[in-house]
């Protein structure tokens, strides 16, 4: 992102220096066979731009601590745009429905599990915490991740969300921060946005968004229209 926004800014500047500066940034580009991304969430819209700006594919990866690293990775030649990839050779990789306690078929959304010969053991002295992430579904052993996602008809694995993150309210009404981010962070005058649950009693949470406007455009010209949006977001963004 930093690489991405820098070539954006330098782009548009009309100082001879900063000229030298992108050229300079281009050519050392031309050496860069491959950019890999893992360890956080990178959009379909944002791979596809990306791509575009420096002329060299972008393919992510996937894993945990508990699988020991990757074990989903995008192939090179293969890559599908907001797509974590497909398993690495000998793992299997499944959405899961924890209230059935069942595999869930391909396309549906639920937690992602991680069948793999390189799974972890246990949590040393910690029992409940290998209990909770660790479970033992149709024969096999599977790792539980704790993100939400789905896998498609090509065995290609999506994330939208960590399970961990939902927002409950008060009637069990149930609201996806990532999908509230997603869309807030396609306008064109927000900069930087989180979404997060704001605990208003014991039994009942609210999601707020935190939004960082970009500079150069004025603060009060769009707080009115951020505020009706999440408001309007909010009612029609669900898990």
């Amino acid at each position: 992102r930093y690489l991405y926004n820098k070539i954006e800014e330098l782009s548009s500047s009309h100082n001879p220096i900063d000229k030298v500066k992108l050229e300079k940034i281009k050519r050392e580009l031309d050496a860069v066979k491959v950019f890999i991304s893992g360890g956080d969430k990178i959009t379909a819209d944002e791979v596809i731009r990306w791509q575009k700006a420096f002329n060299t594919p972008i393919i992510n990866g996937y894993g945990n601590n508990e699988v020991v690293g990757a074990a989903i990775v995008s192939p090179l030649l293969a890559n599908k745009p907001g797509s974590i990839g497909v398993p690495m050779r000998g793992n299997i990789v499944k959405a899961y429905d924890k209230v059935t306690n069942a595999i869930l078929p391909d396309g549906e959304r639920g937690e992602i599990l991680i069948h793999t010969p390189n799974m972890f053991k246990e949590y040393l002295h910690n029992p409940e915490a290998t209990a909770e992430n660790k479970s033992t579904i149709d024969g096999k052993e599977w790792v539980r991740t704790g993100d939400l996602g789905y896998i498609d008809s090509d065995g290609y694995g999506f994330l939208n969300g960590r399970s961990k993150r939902l927002i409950i309210d008060g009637t069990g009404y149930k609201i996806s921060p990532e999908n509230a981010e997603n869309v807030i962070q396609k306008l064109e005058y927000v900069n930087k946005c989180v979404v997060v649950g704001a605990k208003l009693s014991e039994h009942n949470t609210v999601p707020m968004a935190i939004i960082e406007l970009k500079d150069e455009l004025n603060y009060k010209k769009y707080i009115k229209i951020l505020n009706l949006l999440v408001v309007m977001l909010f009612i029609s963004v669900v898990h």
